[in-house]
């Protein structure tokens, strides 16, 4: 699988509601509007069993369009995939995500781009648990060109929380995410369905995410810090 899976009650926050009862959340997720210079974002696993996890955030601004572009990093300082998400007035779409794998040596990449079937990443606007936002995307291992991977994503909005990061505590959005991610190739099949809980804090974006691979494995990050890129690129030279 090598890292391919390394891919109630309203509370009294100023929240707006419009379109028919609907909650604007753009507000809790990454802060696109202040992210023009990039950010890197660090999560690290809560019981301290797996290496921490980078994300590079940065806003660009075209004639025709604004995208935010997720840049993420292994322990290594290596890329694994670079997401490039449109925003649009009701959310974020994927607009193009291309998957990076090295071979044995970790000094070479090689690159896919991923098939966007279904385009949606998050949504500004929410009502309750019985929407569904569906994502799904389809690739070829750039290594293995008999192996296809795909990954089918359904997120619902759960209402909303309250989480600590650092000294203060922000009001979160909670979305329950139902995956289902197939490996097939020429040695058989794979499928395995995780399900997640993913919370995005007001002026912040994600800050804590529990996922459960299956009965025996499950993964529960947590955001420790954001700082610029030099001081990522001094930790990786």
């Amino acid at each position: 699988m090598r890292k391919l899976l390394f891919f109630v009650l309203l509370l009294p926050f100023s929240i707006s509601c419009q379109n028919g009862g609907k909650i604007n959340i753009e507000a809790y997720y990454y802060p696109y509007k202040t992210l023009k210079d990039g950010s890197i974002y660090q999560y690290n696993d809560v019981e301290g069993r797996q290496p921490p996890t980078f994300w590079y955030y940065r806003t660009i601004v075209t004639d025709t369009a604004a995208y935010l572009t997720a840049t993420n990093y292994d322990i290594d300082g290596n890329q694994t995939q670079i997401a490039t998400e449109e925003i649009v007035g009701n959310g974020m779409l994927l607009h193009q995500l291309r998957i990076m794998e090295y071979d044995s040596t970790a000094t070479t990449s090689y690159f896919a781009d991923a098939d966007i079937i279904h385009d949606n990443v998050f949504p500004f606007e929410v009502s309750d648990s019985t929407g569904m936002f569906l994502y799904k995307i389809q690739w070829t291992s750039p290594l293995n060109p008999n192996e296809k991977i795909t990954i089918l994503r359904n997120r619902f909005f759960k209402g909303f929380e309250k989480y600590k990061y650092k000294e203060y505590t922000y009001p979160c959005a909670k979305f329950e995410v139902h995956e289902r991610i197939s490996i097939d190739s020429d040695d058989g099949s794979y499928e395995s369905e995780p399900i997640s809980t993913e919370l995005y804090a007001k002026g912040i974006g994600l800050v804590y995410y529990k996922k459960k691979i299956n009965e025996n494995i499950t993964w529960e990050f947590e955001l420790a810090d954001i700082y610029p890129m030099t001081e990522f690129e001094k930790q990786f030279k």
